[in-house]
């Protein structure tokens, strides 16, 4: 069992519970409902209910289109991902990445590459071998850097692999799945463990 599994069902009573007091304020409090709906997509997202992270999500974006448009990028982004993961048909996801690009994050520059990789990885499911690796090729050169590759391209290689493989270019996909595990070997981000 995953170790932080008690922690992540912990966190979704108290997120529970603190949705259910702010139907107790007067106007509800719609940014803080926001927030707490997002975190609690994230904490079902983490158990690996997709489908109700995804109904949270959906309430989040609900509330951010309203009362915060800087965070709903992330939001929508979080949306479609876990549309794909919880089975839900591709192009609504694929609907919810392209918003989600209407909504840049200034702080994040690896914000529209992660987002236009994402949907490199949908036309490649959908069958586009074409536009979905012309997708991922930009997305991978935007997330190169100038020195060492961002730890956001290891999805963007992976997708590039699935689409040489499906090309039947074995030897390319296993090339470039080499170099996406030895990015995780050496730069492991902050959320991964050993």
């Amino acid at each position: 069992l995953f170790p932080y599994t008690t922690l992540f069902r912990s966190g979704e009573a108290q997120l529970l519970l603190g949705l259910q007091v702010l139907t107790r304020i007067r106007g509800g409090a719609p940014k803080m409902a926001a927030n707490l709906y997002a975190n609690l997509c994230d904490a079902r997202s983490f158990q690996g209910h997709y489908a109700d992270a995804l109904a949270a999500c959906r309430q989040a974006v609900a509330l951010y289109r309203v009362v915060d448009h800087g965070i709903l990028g992330a939001v929508l982004h979080d949306s479609a991902f876990m549309a794909v993961n919880a089975g839900e048909p591709l192009s609504g996801a694929e609907s919810m990445y392209r918003e989600a690009r209407q909504f840049p994050r200034p702080n994040q520059p690896s914000f529209q590459p992660i987002i236009d990789g994402r949907l490199g990885m949908l036309r490649l499911r959908q069958g586009d071998l074409d536009s979905g690796e012309r997708l991922l090729r930009d997305a991978e050169r935007a997330l190169r850097g100038k020195e060492e590759p961002l730890i956001e391209i290891v999805p963007v290689l992976y997708a590039r692999a699935f689409g040489e493989e499906a090309r039947g270019r074995y030897t390319e996909a296993v090339g470039i799945m080499t170099e996406a595990l030895d990015l995780v070997n050496r730069r492991q981000a902050a959320f991964m463990g050993p």
